[in-house]
């Protein structure tokens, strides 16, 4: 077996994605390569024992499973190689094999990396007093960081309450329709350990009901309310 053959290229962000049953639609999706690509890659891995197949779904034999953790540390050494030529003090949030969230104790403006994180809130009108480190995504797939996005960030860089709070002043503000807020949750919930996209409901439901609708990481209503005329903003 060829093995380095096998996994170059896109056969190795195939095998990024393979930590569960797949289809190969699905690979095709996350990976972002053409499925006619995927299939044949997938062929290639069966036909030396490294894939099977159940019904539809892909799955990596034993003892091939370790191939997973080898490219996903493949793909984040190539993003910590990266980052590390425009920033210090690196910390990853979040990444896929071909984006990344991180946190930083420099500015970057680099191409491809964008501010986000709660110092962006201010050019949404919702300035915050915050000593937070710099947060930057690297991403080819965006031109700009939409208020939507921001909040996903915002709650993949930290799910708390004070960062919740953050979070339904700016849905507030920019009136982020909820459907906005679920499709960016989407992208980026597959390879978080929050439920990013319940959390963003329940922000939405949050406002949309004034506070009866809550967890007990949202403040109560009047509080909110007063908070958010802290910042000039009417609820």
């Amino acid at each position: 077996m060829d093995l380095p053959s096998l996994i170059a290229g896109s056969g190795l962000q195939i095998l990024y994605y393979l930590d569960q049953q797949r289809t190969a639609t699905e690979l095709a999706e996350r990976s972002g390569i053409s499925r006619a690509t995927v299939y044949r890659r997938l062929d290639n891995f069966q036909r030396v024992g490294v894939v099977g197949k159940s019904k539809s779904r892909y799955r990596l034999n034993d003892p091939f499973t370790v191939l997973v953790p080898i490219a996903r540390g493949l793909f984040h050494q190539k993003h910590r190689r990266e980052a590390e030529q425009h920033a210090t003090g690196l910390n990853f949030v979040w990444e896929t094999h071909d984006e990344y969230l991180f946190a930083c104790d420099n500015d970057v403006s680099a191409e491809g990396f964008h501010p986000t994180g709660p110092a962006l809130f201010g050019d949404f009108g919702v300035p915050l007093l915050t000593r937070d480190r710099r947060h930057y995504v690297r991403t080819d797939r965006l031109s700009e960081i939409t208020p939507a996005e921001l909040v996903c960030h915002t709650l993949l860089i930290d799910d708390g309450s004070r960062y919740r709070t953050y979070c339904l002043l700016l849905i507030q503000k920019q009136e982020i329709d909820q459907a906005a807020l679920q499709d960016c949750a989407e992208h980026y919930l597959p390879e978080t350990t929050i439920d990013l996209r319940a959390i963003v409901n329940g922000l939405s439901d949050y406002l949309e009901t004034e506070g009866e609708t809550t967890t007990e990481q949202l403040p109560q209503w009047e509080e909110f309310k007063q908070t958010a005329r802290d910042y000039e903003m009417t609820v």
